[in-house]
């Protein structure tokens, strides 16, 4: 029962010791993607929309681009009393901007991937928008500007949707990364501090399991020693009692035929009893 019970223990542990490292990759994963969108998001953000590179972290920067152009389109292009110009799909395979966006002094702004861009714009609704006129960021520490608002008050990008995404990436930024970091930080913590703990329990069992070990060294030992003084104890009484026998001259009759004649009932003959004729 005791083993299974230490077993039963042990397999606890190296149960609690997996989930929290599952928990804390996931965790740390969480805050590495985050940390990833807002890095691919400023890639976007400061490069013409027809020009984003293409291969490693190009999703996260098309994705980026065009969600901006979904919030542009939704939430400032729609509202007329902003008299603001949707943006369109970039020309395949051009680095020239579509018409009517040309003129743009910060850039092109077009919709990279129009598939990635209509799932994007059906999940923007009204509520958002307003959220987003709400909110205002800190814009490269010069002014403080609302996303979503009239261009006259600096919002919307001040009419412009390359500038509309520098906003957007700034609100990320400030928003996102801090959670990244924070996530990693927690996830790494959660990780270590479960080895650390699992290593120590599993050396607190070891330690427990060599001190047994050694107390059981330690009864055989003392077993093995009793055993010895017992043997030595007797070893010793019997060469007294020896020892009494040739002193005392006493012998054991132990009815041989050989037994000593001049012995009767074990017990030398002593001058006077009448038992040993003189010549």
């Amino acid at each position: 029962m005791a083993l299974r019970g230490n077993v039963t223990k042990q397999s606890t542990r190296i149960c609690y010791f997996v989930t929290v490292v599952i928990a804390s990759f996931i965790i740390t994963i969480a805050g590495i993607i985050a940390i990833m969108f807002v890095y691919y998001s400023e890639k976007s953000a400061t490069q013409t929309s027809t020009e984003l590179p293409k291969g490693s972290g190009s999703t996260m920067m098309i994705q980026s681009n065009d969600y901006s152009m979904a919030t542009w389109n939704e939430c400032c292009a729609k509202d007329s009393s902003y008299n603001l110009t949707a943006v369109v799909a970039c020309i395949p395979n051009s680095i020239t901007c579509p018409q009517s966006q040309g003129a743009w002094v910060y850039g092109c702004a077009c919709i990279q991937d129009p598939e990635t861009y209509q799932l994007i714009f059906d999940e923007i609704t009204g509520s958002m928008c307003k959220n987003l006129r709400k909110r205002k960021v800190d814009f490269e520490g010069q002014r403080t500007v609302y996303i979503v608002g009239p261009p006259e008050d600096n919002g919307c990008g001040m009419g412009h949707p390359k500038q509309f995404q520098l906003v957007m990436y700034k609100s990320i930024e400030q928003g996102l990364k801090p959670l990244g970091i924070t996530y990693c930080i927690v996830g790494s913590v959660l990780f270590f501090g479960a080895l650390v703990a699992f290593c120590c329990a599993m050396g607190n069992k070891s330690d427990a399991a060599d001190e047994k070990e050694e107390k059981e060294k330690m009864v055989e030992m003392k077993g093995n020693e009793t055993k010895k003084d017992k043997s030595i104890k007797a070893d010793q009484q019997r060469m007294a009692y020896d020892s009494l026998e040739e002193d005392t001259g006493y012998y054991e009759d132990d009815g041989d035929e050989g037994a000593n004649p001049f012995v009767e009932g074990g017990q030398p003959l002593q001058e006077g009893d009448g038992q040993l004729a003189m010549a």
